[in-house]
């Protein structure tokens, strides 16, 4: 087992939450409400998840990968957008701080990254340190596993490319800020008539998280990958540097 693929699954863990939890500490500090509020972003990409994405995902089912990874991009970006306006108009109704609206997509941010890497990573991540120390077989083999599907789940984890285990932590990086981003474009509903744009903000945002990785499972170059990745990066960075800083101005009229 590499030490490296082991290292990677740590920062792939770390930089999933990292997002989020900065716009939490950053906004939710003695904000009234939202901690509830991020309770409703989660629930919206649970429902994402178990419904939008399964739906997209047999809908596109044998399509041609380009063709497939563009139109559940679409659609992926539509139903969060739809559920994320809804999410709005739901705070609206009860007269939540206005930084609440950062915590519809905190809270989605925190499922997706609970769901896609806490739901594998951390159980990798146990089992890799087993591998490492030479109790994985012993293990596996004691809760009822036989020899076959013990090697093939070794063989799993000790050669997967550490390029993927790190695309997959960037791209969460990319999901966060794009899902924050996308919910809190809303807000720019209750101050500025400029909605359309605050909608295609939000449709755009989305649809580019969702498009980019699907593209890039099909890339064979690591180069290229690491290359993506740091394009990634600085895009999650970017878009949380303006939102920190400029906030749910960024969607008024002029800014202001």
């Amino acid at each position: 087992m590499s030490l490296m693929l082991f290292i990677a699954m740590i920062i792939v863990v770390f930089l999933s939450f990292t997002i989020p939890i900065f716009f939490w500490g950053k906004f939710g500090y003695k904000t009234k409400g939202f901690p509830a509020a991020v309770i409703i972003g989660a629930a919206v990409y649970v429902v994402y998840y178990l419904i939008i994405r399964t739906s997209a995902l047999s809908i596109t089912s044998g399509m041609n990968a380009i063709i497939a990874s563009f139109i559940r991009a679409g659609f992926y970006a539509l139903g969060i957008t739809l559920m994320n306006f809804l999410s709005y108009k739901m705070l609206t109704v009860t007269g939540r701080d206005e930084k609440c609206y950062f915590a519809i997509g905190v809270g989605e941010a925190l499922a997706e990254s609970a769901i896609v890497v806490g739901m594998a990573y951390m159980n990798n991540i146990f089992y890799s340190f087993m591998i490492m120390n030479g109790s994985f077989t012993t293990h596996m083999a004691n809760a009822g596993f036989d020899a076959e599907t013990i090697s093939m789940l070794e063989n799993t984890l000790t050669n997967f490319p550490v390029s993927a285990l790190f695309l997959s932590g960037f791209e969460r990086m990319l999901f966060s800020s794009a899902l924050i981003l996308a919910a809190t474009g809303f807000a720019g509903y209750s101050d500025s008539k400029e909605k359309i744009r605050a909608l295609m903000i939000s449709l755009l945002s989305l649809f580019i998280a969702y498009l980019i990785p699907s593209l890039l499972a099909n890339l064979e170059d690591d180069s290229l990958v690491y290359v993506s990745m740091c394009f990634m990066g600085i895009a999650a960075l970017f878009v949380t540097w303006i939102l920190s800083r400029r906030g749910l101005t960024l969607f008024t009229k002029g800014g202001k």
